[in-house]
């Protein structure tokens, strides 16, 4: 009988080791699953954690001259995927990586867009109210020059507002240049009028 009790103890801590082991192992999956399912949920933007830093993954928008299936349509966006800090101004931060425009695989892929690196800077401020969103540009009309022909004009808002429309609480984008909506839509041959709130600046000066 001693002999019996005897082999049974180690037996037991066997077990319990296996137990403890397992259910290390167990938790250590749920969170794994836990972060991988936090970054690829979510309607507009799919967060996670890279390294230290928390990121959210937000799309880009440019025209594809290898995706599109008509090729005077210059208003066709295809995303692409971004990841950015995951601040509580993902709108802000989606504007910066749309003005950096495509990247260089992207652009031997076909990716094409009127932003590049010479207009990484060209977000001064952008604003949400009441599902509008105020963007205020720098004044870069010299390099975006090709912005307001028929065809450039149809690309520049197709690709700016496709970006920020993917967010719930925009629902429509007013311009600027720096802080005069006026100076943006005569630039882009466009009458002020009720689309664009008669070209009031007010919004644009509101924190």
């Amino acid at each position: 009988m001693k002999i019996a009790r005897a082999m049974t103890v180690p037996i037991n801590k066997t077990f319990a080791a296996s137990k403890t082991w397992c259910a290390t192992l167990g938790a250590m999956t749920l969170v794994t699953l836990f972060v991988f399912v936090t970054l690829i949920s979510g309607c507009t933007s799919r967060r996670g954690v890279v390294g230290d830093k928390a990121v959210a993954a937000i799309n880009v928008y440019f025209y594809n001259e290898r995706m599109a299936t008509d090729p005077i349509d210059c208003a066709a966006t295809f995303a692409v995927e971004r990841y950015v800090p995951a601040t509580s101004d993902l709108v802000a931060e989606a504007l910066h990586s749309l003005f950096r425009g495509p990247t260089p695989k992207e652009l031997e892929e076909g990716y094409w867009s009127f932003f590049s690196d010479e207009t990484a800077g060209l977000l001064k401020r952008v604003r949400v109210e009441n599902g509008i969103a105020y963007l205020d540009l720098k004044d870069m009309r010299q390099i975006l020059s090709g912005a307001t022909s028929s065809c450039g004009s149809a690309a520049f808002y197709s690709q700016v507002e496709r970006t920020l429309l993917q967010f719930p609480n925009v629902k429509k984008v007013i311009y600027a240049i720096e802080g005069d909506p006026r100076v943006f839509y005569d630039w882009m041959n466009e009458a002020c009028g009720p689309d664009n709130q008669y070209c009031d600046p007010s919004p644009f000066s509101k924190q």
